[in-house]
């Protein structure tokens, strides 16, 4: 079921147009504020554009034009918000049957069908529990087992694992998956492992505006927006192709692989790996081949047994020793250097 929105929401920034391909799964990230919720709130029917068009398939649901606004109950799309809603006064079972009866199946075979839901989150022995007998983390599962188990039209998820343990969120994050292979749907996210797992295609948000989209191991691969850079975990730079690297606006000039023809003088991203880019200590730097990028250190951040180091433009992955022994703290001005193969350039604008 293919998805089609043009809306405007101005007292949120928003302007977007957008297309979702039947069967595919867009995945919508961007920082806070950014209106990941809002446009799902505008296909949901829970917010009205002033000016816009939204067609599900071949059946308009909103368009400003003709005063056509399909009610949230008759849209045939389910959300999965972040927190679970779950209805406090049905049994496990019970919230899970209540779409399904809705529907018009009979109680048998909502029992039947919901059961089959239930095992699927493994969550089979709390068919009798109420929400408030509940873990966060059961209820966001159980949340999950009753949206799929409607069949939507299409699904929205607004940060499906937000809610779940470390332990739960990969079964849970492939029966999306397994899932969403066969239907339309769009997620909002924070997570990489979310963008990465479910979504066909990544979409970026920024001030109510998409910057950029594509395929997702394209985006998370050649980001072309700092947000994007930064959801991929990748440092962006810009500057000018000279065949064999390319050279920043301040001078500094960084070695860099292309896998297509990119012409001498074009201008370039350049995507780095964190973990590629090497600290100097005064001592080292005569024996480390490499043009240096001299830069003052931000602020220090763990990040697993790393420590990411951040510096003007310019990120860094470390071990904590080596911030020990080098003395690195914020202010401090230090020599960097990117490795062989650190870098990737491609094309800023398409090359004709």
């Amino acid at each position: 079921m293919s998805l089609s929105l043009q809306a405007v929401v101005p007292e949120r920034g928003i302007e977007v147009e957008l297309e979702v391909a039947t069967g595919e799964t867009l995945a919508l990230v961007g920082p806070n504020g950014a209106g990941k919720s809002t446009i799902l709130s505008l296909i949901a029917g829970s917010l009205r554009p002033a000016d816009g068009r939204i067609v599900l398939g071949d059946r308009v649901l909103t368009a400003t034009a003709t005063r056509t606004w399909v009610p949230p109950h008759a849209r045939g799309v389910t959300t999965l918000a972040q927190d679970a809603v779950l209805f406090p006064h049905l049994t496990v079972l019970g919230n899970i049957m209540f779409g399904l009866r809705s529907q018009g199946r009979s109680r048998a075979a909502a029992r039947s069908e919901a059961m089959r839901w239930l095992r699927e989150v493994g969550l089979s022995e709390l068919a009798g529990r109420r929400p408030a007998q509940l873990s966060g983390g059961q209820a966001q599962r159980i949340a999950i087992a009753r949206a799929l188990a409607s069949d939507p039209r299409l699904l929205l998820l607004d940060e499906p694992m937000a809610a779940l343990d470390i332990d739960v969120a990969p079964a849970l994050r492939e029966l999306l998956r397994r899932f969403l292979g066969e239907r339309t749907a769009v997620v909002a996210s924070h997570d990489v492992l979310d963008a990465v797992t479910l979504a066909d295609r990544l979409a970026v948000l920024e001030n109510g505006a998409i910057v950029e989209q594509g395929p997702t191991l394209d985006v998370l691969a050649r980001p072309r927006s700092p947000f994007a850079a930064r959801f991929a975990g990748l440092n962006l730079l810009r500057g000018i192709w000279d065949g064999e690297g390319a050279v920043l606006p301040s001078g500094e000039r960084v070695p860099a692989t292309c896998d297509g023809a990119v012409p001498e003088g074009c201008e370039v991203h350049l995507a780095v790996r964190p973990s590629a880019v090497s600290i100097l200590t005064s001592e080292a730097e005569g024996a480390v081949p490499g043009p240096r990028m001299r830069r003052q250190i931000l602020s220090l951040e763990p990040l697993g047994d790393l420590v990411r180091v951040r510096a003007d433009g310019i990120a860094a992955d470390v071990p904590p020793q080596q911030i020990a022994q080098q003395q690195l703290r914020p202010g401090r001005t230090i020599a960097m250097v990117v490795t062989e193969d650190g870098a990737s350039a491609y094309p800023v604008r398409p090359v004709r």
